[in-house]
């Protein structure tokens, strides 16, 4: 569980009137609410006879529309492609050509009918069906227990949407009614039938205290309170969480360091043993599934501190304020891999570092490799550089989810970013996705440095250096003067210069860490901790603050 995500869920009960009891000082406490997620979600078994799903195919729920669309297409090309086929067999030749470019027209129409009906669907279901429904068949259900109902895929659809908002799920009597609403919920709270009791009445996008409005970008919850002549008394505001702002927001805006990381592919074994490997996959599989852009205050996944605590040199050297950390893990197939098979046979075949005498300077005899049936190629080719800009983009786009949950965590009242310092460690995959990240966080906080270590498919996306204090990039070097050897090579991500950067803003394994270089080695975030070693007159060296 984590406190950001771009919809907030709440749950309550409510009699015939709408109104429903709270208690005096945590009027929160009557409404569930369970976690922020980055979806909204739409009840499968929708009442409108034609757009009720009927079965699947190939992940695709299909409906009465799409059968309908299929038969109709199916009946204009029979008659219209027999008639057209008659025509052929009567006409001369240049007539024919023409009647064959109808055909074609027809078939291309039909295809496009078919394939538009999926939109229509969808569009239908966004646009009326999904956001205003009666739950007939959960009638006298629990909060807890329709929670559990939404959480299950077979009943529940997800949909995903970049916009923020809320979504809510009010009991009136015996039968339960969800809608979107935006991020800020406003009830009413004054006694009825002499118990205190709360009345859902609007939601909006700005938080509207008094004669205040605070355009937000979070979610809130404004309570106010009425006497028995409706003259207002007080106003209270509350977070998600329920944690009471009224005063908080008067207070003054702190300046701050933000220091995120974000990591990337998390692979599910991290054995040397063939059969600890097979065991966590038979676990887990063969991968962990994609990120779900959430933002977490500690090492959610173990995947910094185990290595030599390295989160925490970079703590250490830049001192800051808060903490956060992203998922920045996608499946293989977004990487210049491709999928998960060429990484393991490339990485298979590919030679170990070459070893020398104690004592002695390595003489690399790596240049050259053997692969199936006594084959010899250059080492180099084994290395995946050709760039995968669709994985990258997808990486990055789901990067930006990311960054609008930070914007949540950083603008809380009465904090505000603009007068905050982001620094932002990134390594391997996690590069795309804090570009994502950085796309809808700039120009609403400050950039102090970017540091990044050993990034995946680097020369697609782009970094614009001038709008940060210090940019390193970080990694092995794959080519021109002095490069490392083919055997000391960054396997798992060929090391490129990120576009937008030049020379001076990269930074080699020093000779001193050759003994760790590698296919995995290269790109293994626990050999890094060199990055503390260089001095101040050295490129890579990161500030003390």
């Amino acid at each position: 569980r984590t406190g950001n995500g771009l919809f907030a869920y709440y749950f309550w009960e409510q009699n015939k009137d709408g109104w429903f009891e709270v208690d005096s000082l945590k009027p929160f406490k009557s409404i569930l609410r369970p976690q922020k997620y980055n979806h909204l979600v739409y009840y499968l078994k929708v009442d409108n006879f034609f757009f009720k799903p009927l079965f699947k195919f190939q992940g695709q729920r299909i409906c009465l529309v799409h059968i309908l669309t299929l038969l109709v297409s199916l009946i204009l090309i029979f008659f219209g492609v027999r008639r057209i086929n008659k025509s052929l067999t009567e006409s001369g030749f240049f007539k024919r050509q023409g009647f064959r470019l109808l055909k074609l027209i027809f078939w291309s129409s039909a295809a496009f009918m078919v394939y538009s009906s999926f939109f229509i669907v969808e569009w239908v279901y966004n646009q009326s069906i999904t956001l205003d429904h009666k739950l007939n068949d959960f009638k006298g259900l629990e909060r807890v227990d329709l929670k559990k109902k939404v959480n299950n895929p077979e009943l529940f659809v997800k949909r995903f949407d970049e916009k923020q908002g809320s979504y809510i799920f009010q009991r009136k009597e015996e039968t339960w009614y969800y809608q979107q609403e935006k991020t800020v919920l406003y009830f009413d709270v004054k006694k009825v039938e002499n118990k205190l009791q709360a009345k859902f009445q609007r939601s909006a996008n700005e938080l509207e205290i008094g004669e205040e409005k605070i355009p937000v970008r979070s979610h809130y919850m404004v309570f106010r309170y009425f006497d028995e002549k409706d003259s207002l008394l007080t106003e209270k505001v509350f977070n998600y969480r329920g944690i009471d702002l009224t005063e908080k927001r008067n207070l003054a805006n702190p300046a701050k360091r933000i220091l995120l990381f974000v990591n990337g592919y998390r692979p599910v074994s991290l054995s040397n043993n063939l059969r600890e490997n097979i065991n966590d996959i038979q676990k887990k599989g063969l991968e962990f599934p994609n990120s779900k852009n959430y933002l977490y205050d500690y090492d959610r996944f173990g995947y910094w501190t185990p290595w030599n605590n390295i989160n925490l040199l970079f703590q250490k050297r830049i001192n800051p304020g808060e903490v956060w950390y992203a998922d920045g893990h996608h499946s293989v197939s977004t990487s210049n891999h491709r999928s998960l098979v060429n990484f393991t046979t490339n990485s298979g075949i590919y030679p170990q570092p070459c070893k020398a005498p104690k004592g002695r300077e390595v003489k690399h005899n790596c240049e050259k490799t053997s692969i199936t049936g006594g084959k010899e190629i250059e080492t180099i080719s084994l290395l995946a550089t050709s760039p995968n800009e669709e994985g990258f983009n997808l990486r990055r786009k789901q990067g930006r989810i990311a960054g609008r949950n930070l914007l949540q965590q950083l603008n809380e009242m009465p904090n505000k970013s603009e007068n905050d310092t982001l620094f932002v460690v990134a390594h391997s995959m996690g590069y795309a996705y804090a570009l994502g990240m950085i796309d809808i966080l700039r120009g609403k906080i400050q950039f102090g440095g970017f540091y990044i270590i050993a990034p995946e498919n680097a020369n697609s996306g782009k970094v614009l250096p001038g709008e940060w204090n210090e940019v390193w990039q970080y990694g092995a070097k794959l080519s021109g003067k002095n490069a490392n050897a083919p055997c000391e090579q960054d396997g798992v991500a060929p090391q490129f210069l990120a576009k937008g950067l030049n020379q001076t803003h990269r930074t080699y394994f020093p000779l001193n860490q050759k003994h760790r270089m590698g296919y995995f080695e290269s790109h293994f975030i626990g050999y890094y901790t060199w990055i503390f070693d260089l001095k101040e007159n050295e490129n890579g060296y990161i500030i003390q603050r």
